[in-house]
């Protein structure tokens, strides 16, 4: 009866062993899965990260093209309309000083919003 109840209790220590080890080899493996899948959640970020820094830069260099031809298109046009607001009558010509003023503010304005 004793080998019985030695063989019974190795037995349950065995099983318990067991029983423990697989639970840290699948801790482990859990582990190890999730390693794997944050690192592949972080690669298409930092990828996304690196084009969108593309984007960017191509916006900005859009942007400082389309003033550049815009300020050679409002250069033209002042050389143009400068001497058509010498005839106007003193108080057209301070309304369209001011609203050529106004005009370059806003421009500026909306240049350093763009890039920013």
């Amino acid at each position: 009866m004793e080998d019985v109840a030695g063989t019974i209790v190795n037995t349950a220590k065995d099983a318990f062993y067991v029983t423990v080890g697989l639970g840290v080899m699948g801790f482990q493996k859990a582990q190890v899965r999730r390693q794997e899948f944050k690192k592949k959640l972080e690669e298409p970020w930092a990828n996304f990260e690196a084009q969108l820094d593309d984007v960017r830069v191509t916006i900005n260099n859009r942007i400082s093209e389309l003033d550049s031809s815009l300020e050679a298109f409002i250069s033209d046009l002042e050389e143009r309309i400068s001497p058509l607001e010498d005839k106007l009558p003193e108080p057209a010509r301070e309304f369209a000083k001011e609203a050529h003023a106004k005009g370059k503010e806003i421009r500026g304005q909306i240049l350093a919003h763009l890039t920013n």
